[in-house]
């Protein structure tokens, strides 16, 4: 379970406090390219042309021994997308979805460039920065014809989000939500080292598969994002909709297929730039109430609300229709899960009141934006 996980978060630490961003990326991607024993991993940069069309460069590369460069190839430089037969590509990539699979089984027209090249399959993962698309992080494998899981790819998206922000932000650092998501991971890298601080019973197996189920989230949000890059601000409740399916997904994935969800909003605009923090505060409160707790036969509820008031998203949850035994302690949060709530709560000059000997939590977040220079405690 760990053979991609641990080369993915040592790259975020890396990335995330970059003096070198060039090496560090060209050591990303030695890191994880040997980690998933793919034959090469590269960069490309995307431009956009005043007509519409984009071209892509290549930038970055790493290969196996043994393997073909390409970084100098200079077929690979400025190719016009389009009129090369990658138009699905740019559809895809632009709506935040991977290219992927068996080059014999792609469009005719894309395959005679993949083919000089030897790819056998490969994976292609869109790169955003400041909401736009900037480029895409490749991994071809020349030797055999490998299957990417979705866990996987949701891990090397997630590293296409450190990339992206570190590489190709406009601005003096990283855009305010690609900052916010590499936060996360850095926080998210720890929880291993914090399992021991808090003294969690949490099994490492356990937490490994959460650590996966977070990153998981991560990416589905900043897609979400993404693709709602031109609003200003979005509904609570359109956040909610959207953000139901990762949570009884997470559920599901920690055993709690006998928990009851129950998730309510009043209709108003949380920022922008307060949204990504937003879900994964539900995300968390879910996984500290829920999937810490052993699996049980007993049907319980979960309900969880949101609403605005005087300037303020509060969020509420409670735990009900679980009763503890001599084993386990149904409804207690988990240590762990309540010091990742309060790290991100704290980055929002928000508050957490967790009341004692009751299965419930409020959460409030100021709604007139982050605090100037403020980020999540690593």
């Amino acid at each position: 379970m760990r053979s991609l996980l641990d080369p993915v978060l040592e790259s975020h630490a890396r990335l995330f406090s970059s003096t070198d961003v060039a090496a560090d990326i060209y050591e990303a991607l030695a890191r994880v390219g040997s980690a998933s024993d793919v034959d090469r991993t590269y960069v490309f940069e995307v431009t956009t042309l005043p007509d519409g069309s984009h071209v892509a460069s290549h930038r970055y590369e790493w290969v196996r021994e043994g393997i073909e460069p390409e970084l100098d190839n200079p077929e690979l430089q400025a190719v016009p997308l389009q009129e090369a037969g990658y138009g699905r590509w740019i559809r895809l990539l632009s709506d935040y979805q991977p290219v992927f699979g068996l080059v014999e089984e792609f469009p005719v027209e894309e395959q005679p460039l993949l083919v000089m090249q030897d790819i056998l399959s490969l994976l292609v993962i869109p790169i955003f920065s400041d909401g736009e698309l900037w480029g895409f992080v490749g991994f071809d494998d020349c030797r055999r014809r490998k299957v990417w899981t979705r866990s996987d790819v949701n891990l090397l998206l997630s590293l296409s989000i450190a990339i992206g922000a570190r590489l190709g932000s406009r601005g003096p650092g990283p855009h305010e939500i690609d900052a916010g998501a590499t936060s996360y991971m850095e926080i998210v890298r720890g929880l291993v080292g914090l399992r021991d601080l808090t003294g969690s019973r949490q099994p490492l197996s356990d937490l490994l598969q959460q650590i996966r189920a977070r990153i998981r989230a991560l990416v589905a949000i900043h897609r979400f994002l993404v693709r709602g890059r031109r609003q200003p601000a979005i509904d609570i409740a359109a956040l909610l909709s959207f953000w139901e399916g990762e949570i009884r997904e997470a559920l599901d994935d920690c055993g709690q297929h006998d928990l009851r969800l129950r998730m309510m909003a009043e209709s108003f605009d949380v920022p922008r730039e307060l949204v990504l923090e937003t879900a994964l505060v539900i995300h968390e409160l879910v996984l500290a109430y829920s999937c810490t707790n052993a699996p049980s036969e007993r049907h319980g509820t979960l309900s969880l609300g949101v609403h605005e008031e005087q300037g303020t998203a509060v969020v509420r949850l409670r735990l009900e229709g679980r009763e503890a035994d001599e084993e386990s302690s149904h409804g207690a949060p988990d240590a762990l899960g309540l010091v990742l709530v309060r790290r991100i709560v704290q980055a929002l000059a928000g508050n957490v009141e967790i009341p004692a000997a009751d299965a419930a939590a409020r959460i409030v977040i100021p709604l007139q934006g982050k605090m100037a220079g403020s980020e999540m405690e690593n």
